[in-house]
C-alpha cells in the first residue's frame, strides 16, 4: 500500500516538475520578447500559459485524489499540498509572463527612447529568472538551507524596482516621447516584481513542508 502511495507522491512531484520547466521556459525567452517587442516569442509566452493552466488543473486534482484515497500522514500532507501551492505560485508567473506578452501584443513598443529604464527592467528580469532557476532545483530535494537563501534575493528584486520607477518618473518627466514606453515599462517591471514574490511563496513552502512552521522568509 505504501509503495503505491510513494509512487502516486512521486507522480506529482514530477508533474510540479514539468509546469516549473514550462514556466522556466517562459523566463528564457521573456527577455528577449521585451527587449525586441517580439511577436513570435509574446504567442509562445501566451500558448504555454494556456497549457500550464491545465496542468495546474491536473495537479490540484491527483493532490485532493491522493488526500481522499490514501489518508496521509501529517509529513506527507504537508508535502502534498506544499506541491499543490507550488504550482499555483508557478501558474502565478507564467500568468505575469503572459501579462507581459500581451502588453507587447497590443501596444509594440518603440523603446529607443527609455534604453535606461529598459537596462533596469533588464537586470530584474536577469535576477528574477536566476532565482526562479534556482529554487527549481530545491523542489526535488526540500532544502530549505537554500530555499532560505533564495528568498532573500527578493530584496534585489524590489530595490531594483523601485530603481526603475525612479529611472522611469525621471526620463517621462524629461522627455515627453518617453511617456508611452516608459509606463509600459514600469507595468513590465510591476510583472516582474511579482515573479519574484511568487518565488519566494515557493522557498515558504518548501520550509513549511520540512518543517510544519509558516515561515515569512523575506
Amino acid at each position: 500500500m505504501r509503495s503505491n502511495f510513494d509512487k502516486n507522491l512521486e507522480e506529482l512531484l514530477n508533474k510540479v516538475i514539468r509546469i516549473g520547466d514550462q514556466v522556466s521556459g517562459q523566463l528564457q525567452i521573456l527577455k528577449q520578447a521585451v527587449n525586441e517587442s517580439n511577436l513570435e516569442m509574446a504567442d509562445q509566452i501566451l500558448a504555454a500559459d494556456e497549457a500550464i493552466i491545465q496542468a495546474v488543473a491536473a495537479v490540484e486534482q491527483e493532490s485532493y485524489s491522493i488526500v481522499a484515497l490514501q489518508q496521509p500522514v501529517a509529513a506527507d500532507l504537508r508535502l502534498i499540498f506544499a506541491l499543490r501551492n507550488t504550482s499555483y505560485e508557478m501558474r502565478n508567473i507564467s500568468e505575469h509572463a503572459a501579462m507581459v506578452a500581451k502588453r507587447i501584443k497590443r501596444n509594440k513598443p518603440d523603446l529607443s527612447t527609455c534604453q535606461s529604464i529598459l537596462q533596469s527592467v533588464n537586470q530584474m528580469m536577469d535576477l528574477a529568472q536566476a532565482m526562479y532557476g534556482n529554487v527549481q532545483h530545491v523542489i526535488a530535494d526540500q532544502n530549505i538551507q537554500q530555499a532560505s537563501e533564495i528568498a532573500m534575493k527578493d530584496k534585489d528584486v524590489d530595490q531594483l524596482f523601485v530603481q526603475t520607477i525612479d529611472i522611469a518618473t525621471d526620463q517621462m518627466r524629461s522627455n515627453e516621447q518617453a511617456v508611452l514606453p516608459g509606463i509600459y515599462l514600469i507595468d513590465v517591471a510591476t510583472s516582474v516584481e511579482r515573479m519574484g514574490d511568487y518565488v519566494t511563496n515557493i522557498c515558504e513552502h518548501i520550509v513549511y513542508c520540512q518543517t510544519g512552521a509558516m515561515m515569512v522568509l523575506n
